[in-house]
């Protein structure tokens, strides 16, 4: 959840080299969010937030195993 494309191009880079598998590469690209998460923060109240947060993680950790146990 680290708000640049830093992150993604070290995922994309770790997942080249073979430091990661593809469903933990799917998974961190799809928690990346960049920096919609920022104004989130600043347009809903914090409980909702929060919740969505939970919610993107959830989903992002979901995908990441199914990709891990299909393909993987």
């Amino acid at each position: 959840m680290i708000p640049s494309c830093f992150s993604s191009v070290l995922i994309a880079e770790g997942f080249l080299k073979g430091a990661l598998g593809f469903g933990s590469m799917i998974a961190g690209l799809l928690a990346n969010t960049g920096f919609g998460i920022l104004v989130l923060f600043r347009e809903l109240p914090l409980k909702k937030t929060l919740l969505l947060i939970l919610l993107l993680q959830a989903i992002s950790i979901l995908v990441g195993e199914i990709f891990h146990f299909t393909i993987g």
